[in-house]
Order: structure tokens, then C-alpha cells, then sequence
């Protein structure tokens, strides 16, 4: 029957939230969206990033016809231009998953110092949100949690934790 979806078509692909490829162009060829990794590492969003990202590879792609040149070299300007644009965002986010995936406890102890510190729980909220920057989650673990974490380390090093 014509307009009936065939769900065996439909193939789950994992969400790629490492940071985007280390090269996105080659001859002929510029990859934007998921196929270049642009997705968010912490919150795993991706279509502000799909649609940035593809605007810029039809920038580079409308230059390289006006060119008539197609080449590594001429489509190159794209990763600088997403680079310029959209990718300090994005390797802040694999930081963020670095620190706080990559431990058993790291995310743990964050719900539970975001509990009592109202301002640390409306910075990581509003960044998984895009309306705080990480600069400013940044700062502000470094001027609360850090110190916590470090001095529950030296007491559990000197045996003060009990």
C-alpha cells in the first residue's frame, strides 16, 4: 500500500558524542550534522549544530562552484569556518563529558553539591539549555566544587574521613 512506512527500513545509529571528526572535508565531499560528529557531547543535542554546520557547508560549497573548484584545498574553508562558529561550543561539551562521565561517582557528587548550591544547579541547568554559558559553569564549579572535592581527597588521604 503506497504511503505506509516499512519499519524494517529504519536502522538506530548511536548519537555521536565525542566531538566533531578531526577532518569534515575531503575532495568533493563536506560533512555536516551527525555525519561529522556535531552534536553536543553533554546534552546530546544536535540540530542547532546539524543546521549550523550545514549552512556553512553550503557557504563553502556555493564559493567552491563559483570557483569550479572542488578540491581538498578550496573546501578546507569550511572547517575553518565551523571551527570560528560553532566549534569552542562543542569542545567545551566533550570536556564537560570528560569530567563528569568518565568517573563513577563525578556525576553523583555533582547532583548532590548542585542540591545544595542553588546557584551551581541554575548554571548546570541553564547550560544544558544554552542560556548560561559554560565560561560561567566553569567558574563557578572552580570557586565551589573544586575546593570541596580537593579537601575531601586530603582528608580521605590522611585518613580524616571517618
Amino acid at each position: 500500500m503506497t504511503g505506509e512506512t516499512n519499519r524494517a527500513g529504519y536502522k538506530a545509529f548511536p548519537i555521536p558524542v565525542s566531538g566533531p571528526l578531526e577532518k569534515t572535508y575531503t575532495d568533493r565531499v563536506l560533512l555536516a550534522g551527525d555525519a561529522g560528529g556535531f552534536v553536543n557531547a553533554f546534552t546530546a543535542e544536535g540540530i542547532y549544530y546539524a543546521m549550523a554546520s550545514g549552512s556553512l557547508a553550503a557557504d563553502t560549497a556555493l564559493t567552491a562552484i563559483a570557483k569550479q573548484r572542488y578540491d581538498e584545498r578550496t573546501l578546507s574553508a569550511y572547517q575553518a569556518a565551523w571551527q570560528a562558529d560553532i566549534g569552542s561550543d562543542l569542545q567545551h561539551a566533550v570536556e564537560i563529558q570528560h569530567r563528569l562521565f568518565n568517573g563513577s561517582g563525578r556525576m553523583d557528587a555533582l547532583v548532590r553539591k548542585a542540591k545544595e548550591d542553588p546557584e551551581l544547579l541554575r548554571l548546570i541547568i541553564g547550560y544544558s539549555m544554552g542560556a548560561s554559558t559554560y565560561e560561567a559553569l566553569r567558574n563557578h564549579m572552580m570557586r565551589s566544587t573544586v575546593p570541596t572535592w580537593v579537601w575531601s581527597k586530603m582528608k580521605a588521604a590522611v585518613g580524616l574521613s571517618r
